[in-house]
C-alpha cells in the first residue's frame, strides 16, 4: 500500500474516503502528511486504528452524506463486488465525492502475465466466472480496463488519466521494472477520474 499511496501525493484534498480499505495501511504514508485532512476508511471488516476513521460499511450502500469527500480511492476492491452490485457501487462513488473531486480506481490487468492475486501465469486469461475458485471462497472477478472505462463513462465520470503501475513488491519486482517488463505487461492500472461539470 506504501507504494499505491505515491499515486495521490500530488492531489490536494482536505478530505479522503477510502472505500475497501481493509486493516487500513494505505493510511500508514499519509497520515502524517497533515493532521487537518479528514481520512476515513470504509470495509466490512471491523478494525481499529488511530490514524483514520474507520466505518463497517459496504462499498455499495454507504453511511455518508452527498458530496462528502474530496478524494475517494478504491484499491482492489472492485474485482472482489460482484457484477450484480457494481452498478450500485459506482453510484455511490459518485454520490459521496464533491463537485470537481477525484475518484481513483487501482484495478489489476487481468490480461497480465503474473496474476496480481495469486500470481499464477496467465491465470487472468481465464474466464472471470472461474476466477473465485482459486480464493478458496472469495468472490473474485476481474473486469477488463475497457470495461471499467465505459462502466465509469455511463456513471457520470470524466476519465482523466490511466496510468500503469509495476510491482516493486513481487519478488524479483525491481529487476522487473528496471528491463521494462512492465512497461509491456503492466500489473494493473490507476485510474484517475472526476465527476462531469455540471453533474453532483
Amino acid at each position: 500500500m506504501k507504494y499505491f499511496s505515491s499515486f495521490i501525493i500530488d492531489y490536494n484534498f482536505d478530505s479522503l474516503l477510502d472505500v475497501g480499505c481493509g486493516k487500513g495501511l494505505f493510511f500508514d504514508d499519509i497520515a502524517s502528511l497533515d493532521k487537518s485532512k479528514l481520512l476515513v476508511g470504509v470495509d466490512l471488516m471491523k478494525k481499529l486504528r488511530g490514524q483514520y476513521q474507520h466505518v463497517v460499511a459496504s462499498a455499495t450502500r454507504l453511511p455518508f452524506k452527498n458530496s462528502a469527500f474530496s478524494l475517494v480511492t478504491a484499491f482492489s476492491l472492485i474485482e472482489h463486488i460482484p457484477k450484480t452490485n457494481r452498478k450500485m457501487f459506482y453510484k455511490e462513488m459518485k454520490r459521496v465525492i464533491r463537485k470537481e473531486g477525484i475518484f481513483m480506481i487501482q484495478l489489476p490487468n487481468r490480461y497480465s502475465v503474473i496474476e496480481s492475486h495469486t500470481y499464477f501465469p496467465f491465470f487472468g486469461f481465464l474466464p472471470s466466472s472461474i476466477h473465485s475458485f482459486a480464493y478458496r471462497g472469495w468472490y473474485v472477478a476481474v473486469p477488463s480496463l475497457k470495461v471499467v472505462i465505459c462502466s465509469l463513462k455511463e456513471y457520470g465520470f470524466e476519465v482523466c488519466s490511466v496510468e500503469k503501475y509495476e510491482a516493486p513488491f513481487l519478488p524479483f519486482g525491481r529487476f522487473l521494472s528496471k528491463i521494462g517488463f512492465f512497461r509491456l505487461f503492466p500489473m494493473g492500472y490507476i485510474i484517475h477520474v472526476r465527476t462531469k461539470s455540471g453533474d453532483n
